[in-house]
């Protein structure tokens, strides 16, 4: 239908033309009959729901940030929580061991690095690499505190060998 219409059209182009119209001219006259600066009240009231809904969109995703930062606080805070309560009681059977202050030298540069990775989580809660590197940090802290234990075990024990 729509290439019998086209071939149509395409024999007589000027029965179409009903107004002719002088690109040069016409478009100044169209120009001048357009009042710049005016706008349709339906073009303002478009602009202003436009304006409106882009404000609703942005509160309401900066409201589920706030949300989900808050729902991801209490399992850090318990997982630090867990980690802190291990290290400590380690430290102090460390120190009822022995009074070397050398021993824990490399848990006080861990406690340095991860204060640094505390600020970086305030930034960002949901830093998924900030959250390993503190799991890490915690790891390699109890390793360390094993590791020490179990050398203080071992002197212990020879020390108990040679008394013997």
């Amino acid at each position: 239908m729509s290439d019998e219409l086209k071939k149509y059209v395409a024999k007589d182009p000027d029965a179409f033309d009903i107004y002719p119209f002088d690109p040069v001219t016409g478009w100044q006259k169209l120009n001048k009959r357009r009042k710049p600066g005016i706008r349709s009240k339906r073009t303002i009231l478009w602009t202003i729901a436009a304006g409106l809904a882009l404000l609703m969109t942005s509160f309401v995703s900066y409201q589920a940030a706030l949300a989900s930062r808050v729902d991801a606080a209490p399992e850090i805070v318990e997982m630090q929580q867990y980690y802190d309560d291990i290290i400590r009681a380690k430290i102090s059977e460390v120190q009822l061991r022995t009074q070397d202050p050398l021993l824990l030298l490399d848990i006080e540069q861990l406690d340095q690095a991860f204060a640094e990775l505390k600020k970086d989580l305030k930034e960002d809660v949901h830093n998924e690499d900030v959250i390993s590197a503190m799991v890490d940090n915690y790891r390699l802290k109890l390793k360390i505190l094993e590791r020490i234990l179990e050398d203080l075990d071992e002197e212990q024990n020879e020390n108990d060998r040679i008394a013997s």
